[in-house]
């Protein structure tokens, strides 16, 4: 198992290991990762099977809890649709606004979520698989 802090790592150290989130994204991220639980409510099976195809292809598996806080970030603008209704809820947090840059593509997005449940080791090897990305 990779190597995994207790909490999540404060936001200068995120920032020292790799992380791209900025303050106000990481608030978020870290909002979401301390009140809800794993939970299923996202229908969206791209994004589930595209957080799956990028652990299996950097041959590291990713937690329910890491699975979840993707999508979460990733699925995060969903709100910005004029089409939609009723913002979409990641369990008792509404999807308010954006968490995660837009210049931050999958890959990116994956990454800061394993830094932010810290699992560097998984980082470290998932980084170096997608090195085009991460330069």
């Amino acid at each position: 198992m990779g190597e995994r802090c207790s909490t999540v790592p404060n936001i200068e150290e995120f920032w020292q290991l790799g992380g791209q989130l900025n303050q106000e994204s990481f608030d978020v991220a870290v909002n979401a990762l301390s009140k809800t639980p794993v939970i299923d409510v996202f229908k969206d099976r791209c994004s589930l099977g595209q957080a799956e195809n990028m652990a299996s292809f950097a041959k590291i598996s990713i937690s329910p809890e890491q699975t979840s806080l993707y999508i979460f970030l990733r699925e995060s603008d969903l709100k910005n649709e004029p089409e939609q209704e009723k913002e979409p809820e990641f369990g008792d947090l509404p999807l308010k606004r954006r968490t995660v840059p837009k210049c931050l593509s999958d890959q990116e997005i994956l990454a800061n979520v394993l830094l932010l449940t810290g699992d560097v080791e998984k980082y470290n090897n998932f980084t170096q698989v997608y090195k085009n990305i991460f330069k």
